[in-house]
This record gives structure tokens, sequence and C-alpha cells, in this order.
């Protein structure tokens, strides 16, 4: 069984699909990716654009690299690292 993504948030359970293991969950547009990350760090949007761009839209990454103020590469690296949990790679060391 697959979650699915409802319009109206909730999620909605596929019965044909096998388990992914993951949410289905609509794709955001850059612009709303970004504000995500103005509102969760409190950086300017040109900065938050920018990390997103370089993290190739990986908003995870872009937020790991914000928040820690380390490059892209490392911030991938601490969330591989941390099972792609950001809390966990924010509270690793995402500087090495």
């Amino acid at each position: 069984m697959r979650h699915v993504a409802r319009p109206s948030g909730r999620v909605a359970h596929d019965q044909e699909a096998p388990w992914s293991g993951a949410l289905s969950v609509p794709r955001c547009s850059d612009g709303r990716l970004v504000a995500i990350l103005v509102e969760a760090t409190g950086q300017a949007s040109d900065r938050c654009s920018a990390a997103l761009a370089e993290a190739q839209g990986d908003v995870k990454v872009a937020l790991v690299s914000l928040l820690s103020d380390v490059p892209v590469a490392n911030a991938r690296t601490a969330l591989d690292r941390n099972g792609g949990i950001v809390r966990a790679a924010l509270n690793g060391d995402a500087a090495s």
C-alpha cells in the first residue's frame, strides 16, 4: 500500500501499488520552496534561491546548508550520513 498526498493535504492510501516506504508528495514550484526556506531560515530570498539552485532543487540539502552555513556538498554528506533526517544532520557535524 502506498501513501498518496491529496490536494487537501490529507494522505490517502493507494491499495493497488506496493508500499514504497515513502510518501508521495506533489512537486512544489521553486518559488514555493524558496518561500519555505526563507520562513525556515530567516534568510533573504536571493540567498535561499541560490542555495536551492546549488542543491539542484533538493530542499533538505539547501536547508541544512543554510542553517549550518556550510557548502551544499557538506550538507548533502551530512544528510547521507544521517539517513536524510534534517535534524540529525544539523545536530551532527555538517561541516566535515
